[in-house]
C-alpha cells in the first residue's frame, strides 16, 4: 500500500510541478502587466485621464451599485456588512476620548472652529483628508456596543488591521508621501497572514466627476496590487483583491475628493486587464441630512469581511 501511495504521488508530481510553473508564469505576467500600466499612468501628468489614453489602456471600467450589490460571484472578494449587522454594533455613547475626538472632527468639517477660521478656511485636500479620517474612525477607533465592555472597535473584533502606510513593502512609500499636499492613500486595512485582500482610504484635492476615474485613484490601486503580488507569502494568490473607498489582484478603495464627495471602487486584474467597478459620488457635507446616512453606507463596506466566493488562487486559462 505504501509503495502504491508513493507511486501515485510520483505520477502526480509532474502535473503539480507543471501547474505550479504555469501559476508562477501567470503571476509574473500579471505583475509585469500591472507595472506597465502603472508606468503609463505615472508618465501622464493630468489627474483627469484623457479619453483617448483611457481607451488605449487595458482597463475595464464598470459601474458599482452599492445598494444592490449585484457583483458576479466569481468577482466577489469582499462582503459588506448588512444594515442589521452594523445596527447591532452601534457606536457606544459613553463619554470617551474617542467620542470627544470625532466631535472635533465634525466641527472642522463644518468649518466652524476658531482655528480653521483663523487660517482662512481649509484647502480642498485637507477637507478630503479629514473625511478620510472620519471614515477610518468608524471602524478603527469608535467604541461599539455588542463588543467586550462596549469599548472594542470593529477592527479589533473582526481581525482587520489599519496602517498609515502600505503594508509589507516600502518601495512605493517615499513617492506616495511626496504627494501628500494634493492626494494620498492615507489608510490601509488588511488582515495579517496570507490573505492578499486590502482596503484603502485615500483623499484627493481634485473635484470628482461622476463616471470619470482619476489618474491618482488608479495609481493608488496599482501600487497596492504590485506590492502585494511581489510578496513571497502571497505567492499562491493570482488575484489581489483591493477595496478602495477614495475619501476617494481584488482591492477596495474609498476615495474622498473635492467638494466633499466620496466614492468606492472594487478592482482586480482578470488576466487581460484591470477590472474596476466604480460607485457614484456620494455627498459628505457635514451637518447635512445625508452625511450620516452615507457614512453608514461606507462604513458597511469598510467593515465588511472577505467573501470566500471570490477565489484568489484559481488558475485561469487565458
Amino acid at each position: 500500500m505504501a509503495n502504491k501511495y508513493s507511486l501515485s504521488r510520483i505520477i502526480r508530481l509532474p502535473r503539480r510541478l507543471s501547474l505550479r510553473e504555469a501559476k508562477n508564469e501567470q503571476r509574473e505576467n500579471e505583475w509585469h502587466a500591472l507595472e506597465r500600466l502603472f508606468k503609463k499612468l505615472y508618465d501622464s501628468s493630468d489627474s483627469v485621464i484623457p479619453a483617448d489614453l483611457l481607451q488605449s489602456l487595458p482597463i475595464n471600467l464598470q459601474p458599482l451599485d452599492l445598494e444592490t450589490d449585484d457583483i458576479p460571484n466569481t468577482d466577489r472578494f469582499f462582503r459588506p456588512w448588512s444594515v442589521v449587522k452594523l445596527e447591532t454594533h452601534v457606536r457606544s455613547t459613553e463619554v470617551t476620548e474617542a467620542n470627544e475626538d470625532v466631535a472635533v472632527v465634525e466641527s472642522i468639517l463644518k468649518d466652524d472652529t476658531p482655528r480653521y477660521k483663523a487660517m482662512g478656511g481649509c484647502k480642498t485636500w485637507e477637507w478630503a483628508s479629514e473625511l478620510c479620517y472620519r471614515l477610518m474612525w468608524e471602524v478603527a477607533v469608535a467604541p461599539r456596543k455588542g463588543t467586550e465592555g462596549d469599548l472594542q472597535t470593529i477592527k479589533t473584533v473582526y481581525g482587520w488591521r489599519c496602517l498609515p502606510y502600505l503594508p509589507d513593502d516600502y518601495r512605493f512609500q517615499p513617492w506616495l508621501c511626496s504627494q501628500q499636499g494634493s492626494w494620498y492613500p492615507k489608510y490601509y486595512f488588511y488582515i495579517p497572514g496570507n490573505s492578499p485582500h486590502i482596503k484603502i482610504c485615500m483623499y484627493h484635492n481634485a473635484d470628482g466627476v461622476s463616471g470619470q476615474i482619476l489618474r491618482e485613484e488608479l495609481l493608488a490601486m496599482l501600487a497596492a496590487m504590485i506590492s502585494r503580488l511581489g510578496q513571497n507569502k502571497f505567492r499562491k494568490h493570482l488575484i489581489i483583491p483591493v477595496c478602495t473607498p477614495n475619501i476617494f489582484s481584488q482591492l477596495m478603495l474609498f476615495s474622498f475628493v473635492g467638494k466633499q464627495h466620496g466614492r468606492i471602487f472594487l478592482a482586480h486584474f482578470d488576466g487581460k486587464g484591470l477590472v474596476v467597478r466604480m460607485s457614484e459620488l456620494y455627498p459628505f457635507m457635514a451637518g447635512e441630512e445625508d452625511f450620516h446616512q452615507n457614512l453608514f453606507l461606507f462604513t458597511r463596506y469598510l467593515a465588511g469581511e472577505i467573501d470566500p466566493r471570490g477565489e484568489t488562487t484559481r488558475f485561469r486559462h487565458i
